[in-house]
């Protein structure tokens, strides 16, 4: 049961930066953008966990069910090597897809839909890759195992996935709006795994990865430039890191 007491991330943290679990219920209710790392100077990951606790083994959630909320929050580490945010990181390929739209509510966070994204991201490092691109049913480009992706043209222009089968971040929402702001256009669309030859530049996004340059996706070897250390810069500073 969620309550107005205050939840503190560790030990020694002061009162100001306790977070009440009302603020976050009421943030997670209305679908708004969780509370962010700018009202803690540091990098947070807030989960409500909802456990359904079923007499018998079952697949159905019906019938005596006990319903377990709790609101987890810890200090997020970086999640990749910091040399290797200089350099990029490199993705392969994975032999898994994301799933159609109509076997899945895609949209969410759900437990059960980074199964694969596990599966990739285990099969990549022991191939000697960071992490690994995922595909769309269709076979397009749809995202990283835990991280939306974007890449940069010959002209400074961004592509992106459209996000319609896979979660659509709030750091990658946030990046689009930071883009808009430099006058960086953005275009959302399809994007075929035969195009990533064309493109200059590449980076990730996502809560624990922030803004990550990719330095290559199997032969296809991408620089990290300017525009992306200038938005990842930026997106540092909204967030509080640079303060």
């Amino acid at each position: 049961m969620v309550t107005n007491k205050f939840l503190k991330p560790a030990s020694g943290t002061s009162a100001k930066e306790a977070i009440g679990l009302d603020e976050v219920a009421t943030s997670i209710a209305s679908k708004e953008a969780p509370l962010h790392a700018s009202q803690t100077n540091s990098s947070w990951e807030i989960f409500l966990v909802i456990m359904l606790l079923v007499a018998g083994a079952c697949v159905f959630a019906k019938y005596d069910v006990v319903k377990l909320k709790s609101i987890a929050i810890w200090e997020w580490p970086t999640y990749f090597d910091p040399e290797l945010k200089l350099k990029g990181i490199k993705l392969n390929i994975s032999k898994w897809q994301r799933p159609p739209q109509n076997s899945s509510p895609w949209e969410s966070k759900a437990a059960g839909l980074y199964m694969i994204c596990t599966l990739s991201k285990h099969q990549a490092e022991k191939d000697g890759y960071t992490d690994s691109l995922m595909l769309d049913h269709e076979g397009n480009i749809a995202e990283a195992t835990s991280a939306n992706i974007f890449f940069k043209d010959k002209n400074n222009e961004l592509h992106t996935p459209i996000p319609d089968s896979f979660l659509d971040g709030i750091t990658r929402k946030t990046v689009i709006d930071l883009a808009k702001s430099k006058n960086i256009k953005i275009n959302e669309r399809k994007i075929s795994p035969k195009e990533l030859s064309n493109f200059k530049g590449c980076f990730i996004t996502g809560t624990a990865a922030e803004i990550t340059p990719v330095g290559n996706i199997l032969d296809n070897n991408f620089e990290v430039c300017d525009l992306i250390k200038d938005l990842s810069t930026s997106y540092e500073t909204l967030v509080g890191k640079n303060n």
